[in-house]
């Protein structure tokens, strides 16, 4: 596994572009509770399991498509591995607990999302079914994306009606409220297109749900939404969509994207719900493609950052942050966009390989999934990687959320596999620690379709990528050509929030078609719970082009840095760092340096004290 080397300079400067935005904002929108759904009481159809595929949720662009496959097919492949990890690899690979089916859905493709409460049930959504299992992998209950929004037994004149073509399903568990919320949605033209959402009055998911139909038509004009991605703030449910106008593809049907500010009480409570709509976001006159909430990782904000990137293009390092403050409850919700560049670019990616010839699509590079770490926020999406050409995973760290914000990246990358569909869960045991675990599909023209993960701990170090799930075969939909299968649209992973070592993902692998895996994680990283350090930590050492420095400040203040050499000699580094009290991973550059062993001296802009001292040794 390669990692490109992501630059940690955290406190220093920021490329602003300028948030030269637009927007606009429906306040106080209300819709009406439609019914209540009663998971042990229904009996569920026999299933027809019928190859289906779903609405494309764009990116399947023949001609950038063909053209990414070239370049990749005329490339010479170079082997290199630039990962150098203080960190024993026994310590950073995750290990798996548990493992068990989760079925598959009658869509193409699976569209797999999953959560988990802190009694350890496990909700799995996927195209076109929810399934709940115990912690030991039993099936308790299945039911229908159809039939969970239409019940006619109850309710029957405000329930709606049957839905014809349900799809991209979300689920989240809310760890404050102790609550479950689904999100799908249903129609591919603006008369009937709609966001169906529905809220558990419980923790147990086989208990009641409020059951409502949001508007995909939410303007009156001639779109429908398509691709939800959800989050959760501290008081509400936020749902991203993009709006295309009908009969039309991502490419040439894409109008604007969208931002649902949904009240969790009133959902919970079974209440009129009250949303905000944000609408008309543009950045230069020009509308800014798919948007992707970051939920916190361990608590939950009142503030909403959410992400965009520019999915469609070859190569491009512009990054959108949309900011939404203040709850909808309070009625003065506010919307802000900052735009920044980050330090390696993304673009769109290639298909990846299956055996026998087979390629799978990657469609475009939109950010898939964010979550924030204190004043971190970690996203991922797919890429090209712009010296392989293969697919793999873009993971980018978003820091200094009070801005000017500063976004830095790495490639997560195989000699010998593909990547696509990143999913990212917290790490940490505490609010501050930045690591992460990271879920993705892989695949090549030796390896049949499956899951992986990779754990990225405080210090910016990977693991060795961790197969969760082998394929056992191709993943070939005989509707599709060979060289257009459907891999996936997203995948999902969650922190169980009650125990400090237990994540869940759900993730797919080829089987005929495609099958959802659903697997157990824990981790053994012992500095996981020593958030705090005493001293200055330098990595990696010896250091090639720059090293790493961990420390933790007992007060705010300007901090320099110097290397003397063995003749001292004192040259200074002429890094400059303007830090608060607690604890900060830097970089400083030692490329012009000449090769040998120097002495690092971290002092005290103002008055020259000395913090630290500690030798290094420059290759």
């Amino acid at each position: 596994m390669r990692c490109g080397s992501l630059l940690m300079l955290l406190s220093t400067w920021s490329l602003n572009l300028g948030a030269q935005g637009s927007h606009r904002v429906e306040r106080g929108m209300q819709t009406p509770l439609s019914h209540v759904f009663m998971p042990l009481s229904h009996e569920e159809p026999v299933l027809d399991l019928a190859e289906t595929e779903m609405p494309k949720p764009g990116g399947l662009m023949p001609g950038l498509t063909a053209y990414q496959n070239a370049r990749r097919e005329a490339y010479n492949r170079q082997r290199s591995n630039n990962r150098v990890a203080p960190t024993p690899q026994e310590q950073l690979l995750p290990s798996i607990q548990k493992g068990f089916e989760g079925l598959s859905g009658s869509g193409t493709p699976n569209d797999n999302h999953v959560a988990v409460n802190n009694e350890g049930m496990v909700m799995s959504v996927l195209n076109t079914n929810i399934r709940v299992f115990n912690d030991t992998g039993k099936l308790l209950k299945t039911w229908g994306l159809a039939s969970f929004a239409r019940n006619p037994n109850l309710n029957p004149e405000g329930t709606l009606p049957m839905l014809d073509r349900p799809f991209d399903p979300r689920v989240l568990f809310d760890q404050e409220a102790n609550r479950w919320m689904v999100v799908f949605m249903n129609g591919t033209l603006h008369s009937n297109s709609a966001t169906i959402v529905g809220f558990s009055t419980s923790s147990d998911p086989l208990q009641p749900w409020n059951v409502y139909r949001l508007s995909g038509n939410p303007l009156n004009d001639t779109t429908w939404s398509d691709y939800p991605i959800v989050a959760l703030g501290s008081g509400d449910l936020f749902i991203t969509l993009n709006q295309l106008k009908n009969n039309k593809g991502w490419q040439d049907g894409f109008v604007q994207s969208i931002i649902w500010q949904v009240n969790k009480s009133d959902g919970f409570e079974g209440k009129t719900l009250n949303k905000n709509l944000w609408h008309g976001l543009k950045y230069r006159g020009k509308s800014i493609w798919s948007i992707c909430p970051a939920q916190g990782g361990i608590k939950l904000y009142p503030d909403m950052h959410l992400l965009s990137v520019r999915p469609a293009d070859t190569l491009n390092d512009t990054l959108f942050i949309h900011k939404i403050s203040g709850t909808q409850a309070s009625g003065t919700a506010a919307y802000s966009l900052q735009v920044v560049r980050a330090d390696k670019t993304y673009g769109y990616p290639p298909s990846a390989l299956q055996p026998q010839g087979y390629k799978l699509a990657c469609n475009d590079a939109r950010v898939l999934h964010a979550i924030q770490t204190g004043k971190q926020i970690h996203y991922a999406q797919n890429t090209i990687h712009p010296e392989s050409m293969k697919p793999c995973i873009y993971h980018g760290i978003l820091y200094r959320l009070s801005g000017p914000a500063e976004a830095r990246a790495s490639y997560i990358t195989s000699d010998s596999l593909d990547f696509g569909y990143p999913a990212i869960a917290a790490a940490g045991t505490a609010e501050d620690d930045p690591s992460v675990l990271i879920t993705f599909q892989h695949s090549s023209a030796q390896t049949y379709p499956g899951t992986s993960a990779v754990y990225c701990n405080r210090y910016r170090e990977y693991s060795d990528i961790l197969r969760i799930k082998q394929g056992k075969s191709l993943i070939n939909y005989s509707f599709l050509p060979k060289d257009q299968q459907r891999w996936g649209d997203y995948e999902g992973i969650q922190k169980k929030y009650n125990e400090a070592n237990t994540w869940y993902l759900v993730g797919s692998y080829g089987n005929g078609g495609m099958n959802a895996w659903i697997s157990r994680l824990s981790l053994a990283d012992p500095l996981r719970s020593a958030l705090q350090i005493s001293e200055i930590r330098a990595f990696p050492n010896p250091a090639d082009d720059a090293v790493k420095l961990e420390l933790n400040l007992q007060q705010s203040g300007v901090y320099r840095a110097a290397l003397v050499n063995m003749n001292g000699q004192v040259l200074d580094l002429e890094e400059r760092f303007v830090l608060n009290a607690g604890t900060h991973l830097l970089q400083l550059n030692t490329s012009g340096f000449s090769s040998g062993v120097y002495i690092l001296r971290i002092f005290e802009e103002a008055g020259g004290r000395v913090i630290g001292t500690f030798k290094i040794v420059v290759r």
